[in-house]
């Protein structure tokens, strides 16, 4: 890339944040810390939008604002329930978020930054139909869990949906067979990691 191309993706980029504030709110999405989502039916959306020198995308994840109850009950971290509804999304100590398939992407209509507000409008266009569009598939946990469950990247979230849905001896083999492996979740305690802290937890209660 060329200094005259990183000078004004430079630019592109900066716009790119400016029409996040300035149009998320109209577009059904909510900001906060930087980032992009929205709230429906018990489930989280989370927008990340990019830019380059001749386009701006985005991707759209989910996950159930339980899975992240029940991993604060796992770590016993109950003030956590007490944080606003949008730490969720950018606090500590939460659930994974599962990316959805078909990023978007909309071609600059110009080299200016100016452009971009209106491809990132286009954007959150795409993205509130999607949300509407998944919406209307996920409404319980269980729709989250067939969603993910053949995608190995997913074991944590796939443990975390069979102990809100009470399925305790499912949970605990799931987790016996990730220790086995050496797996830790991506957390990690001072009594080990999530999976040890999950099985703790479910022998206890």
């Amino acid at each position: 890339m060329t200094r005259e191309e990183q000078r004004r993706l430079k630019e592109l980029k900066k716009a790119l944040g400016d029409a996040e504030k300035s149009l998320a709110k109209s577009g059904g999405f909510q900001r906060s810390h930087g980032y992009t989502f929205c709230f429906a039916d018990g489930f989280v959306y989370w927008l990340y939008p990019k830019v380059n020198l001749s386009s701006v995308g985005a991707s759209l994840s989910v996950k159930p604002t339980a899975l992240d109850r029940v991993l604060w009950d796992v770590f016993d971290l109950p003030d956590n329930r007490d944080q606003p509804r949008s730490f969720h999304v950018w606090g500590a100590f939460v659930a994974q978020f599962h990316s959805l398939p078909d990023p978007f992407e909309v071609p600059l209509p110009g080299p200016e930054a100016d452009c971009v507000e209106s491809a990132y409008a286009e954007v959150l266009a795409y993205a509130r139909s999607a949300v509407v569009q998944f919406s209307g598939k996920l409404k319980e946990v269980e729709d989250f869990q067939k969603l993910i469950n053949d995608d190995p990247n997913e074991k944590l979230n796939r443990i975390l949906c069979e102990i809100h849905l009470g399925r305790r001896l499912n949970a605990l083999s799931l987790l016996r067979d990730a220790l086995a492996r050496g797996e830790t979740g991506g957390f990690i305690g001072p009594r080990g990691s999530i999976y040890e802290y999950a099985i703790a937890f479910l022998e206890r209660t």
